[in-house]
């Protein structure tokens, strides 16, 4: 996450809940008149449901995005094991396992290692 990202999100939160109290503290004034006491009571609990509001929204923000990034990753193991969306079957002449290797090379820093033989009419 960049740093005006999470600015914007503190921010963000900071206005969410400064407009719960005052939302609610302007109701309280409608409703009881000038009582500070009751006044700055309403507001506190407007800033908690603001709290709850934002914490909510936030989770569902959360969750979202990480099902996004598991969804991208499924994809980008499908396309290497050559799999594609509108068949669902494996590429036609490319043994599994050498794609599982290539992918297992791309996806790490080592090298993989094809243990699978040669065909016999390519070994001539």
């Amino acid at each position: 996450m960049t740093l005006s990202a999470s600015i914007g999100e503190g921010v963000n939160i900071l206005v969410t809940k400064g407009t719960f109290f005052a939302v609610a503290y302007c109701a309280s004034l409608a409703a009881w008149g000038s009582d500070p006491v009751k006044n700055i009571s309403a507001g506190l609990v407007g800033l908690i449901i603001g709290f709850f509001v934002e914490t909510t929204l936030f989770v569902l923000r959360s969750s979202s995005t990480i099902r996004e990034h598991e969804r991208q990753r499924k994809a980008r193991v499908k396309r290497a094991r050559g799999i594609t969306r509108a068949s669902g079957k494996a590429a036609a002449g490319i043994p599994l396992e050498f794609r599982e290797a290539v992918w297992d090379s791309q996806s790490s820093a080592s090298t993989a290692v094809d243990d699978t033989p040669a065909p016999l009419d390519a070994q001539s």
